[in-house]
């Protein structure tokens, strides 16, 4: 079942319409820190690019890092990332119920096998399609900005007692590949909790708003999520663990009560 699923599913169109769409704008984002250290100081004369100390650092020019002026293509993809998920797979136990192929796949796997695949269809589906664009802009990025050293003038001395940013700032090329995992991840996460809440919320809109929801309460809370995948921040690990236990608490429970509700309710 999981290995059928998954190649209808990587055959859909939607899934690569949102992979392309993160690609150009995480590319996007790229652009606009390659125009304000190369074409911006050709202009303005503020830097010498030659110099590797005054060249942006691959892995503070890339997506995660958030230094693109406007931050436009951070807001259009995380604030609105479970409806990205949503669109490729979340949404499909709905769809199922409705067409009558859910009660056929209960009928073949079983109820608790059927639920289990869904998830952990869910959740590579969710990493891979936020893992590609990342690596694919964070090679380009390498690829523009080779040797390059500056970090907007961020030293190690800024926040010495920090472990991340410290860590961040004497490893920034393995501190960057742990925040792409670590995003993913998350990315794979969300994907498993729309999938439990749409175990419950059975029409469309209210699985859509429910899912954006939770996501946007833990992207504007005081421990936002953005913490834990945004590198070279201030924000060290009394923001950093408080908010991933936030994001694994509230994942773990709509998958929980998915899984209860399913193998409670669902009838074949």
């Amino acid at each position: 079942m999981i290995k059928y699923e998954l190649k209808v599913v990587l055959k859909d169109k939607r899934f690569y319409i949102v992979l392309l769409l993160f690609i150009t704008l995480m590319m996007y984002d790229l652009s606009l820190n390659h125009w304000s250290y190369f074409e911006a100081i050709d202009l303005h004369s503020r830097r010498d690019y030659t110099n590797l100390l005054q060249l942006g650092h691959p892995a503070h020019v890339s997506y995660l890092s958030a230094t693109s002026i406007g931050h436009i293509a951070q807001m259009i993809i995380e604030w609105l990332l479970p409806i990205y998920i949503l669109y490729i797979y979340g949404d499909h136990i709905i769809h199922e119920r409705k067409s009558g192929y859910y009660n056929l796949l209960l009928l073949k796997s079983g109820k608790k096998w059927v639920i289990i695949s869904k998830y952990i269809i869910a959740f590579f589906i969710g990493f891979i399609v936020m893992l590609i664009p990342l690596i694919l802009n964070y090679i380009v990025s390498i690829f523009f900005f080779y040797g390059g050293k500056d970090f907007y003038g961020a030293t190690l001395s800024d926040f010495p007692d920090h472990l991340v940013f410290a860590f961040s700032m004497k490893h920034p090329y393995i501190a960057y590949s742990i925040y792409i995992i670590v995003m993913s991840i998350i990315s794979g996460g969300i994907s498993m909790f729309s999938i439990g809440l749409s175990c419950f919320l059975r029409q469309y809109r209210y699985l859509y708003l429910g899912c954006f929801l939770i996501w946007y309460l833990q992207i504007i809370a005081p421990n936002s999520i953005t913490y834990a995948t945004q590198p070279f921040i201030e924000y060290d690990l009394p923001y950093i663990i408080p908010a991933i236990l936030c994001f694994l608490g509230t994942s773990c429970i709509c998958i929980i009560v998915g899984y209860i509700y399913s193998i409670k309710r669902d009838e074949l």
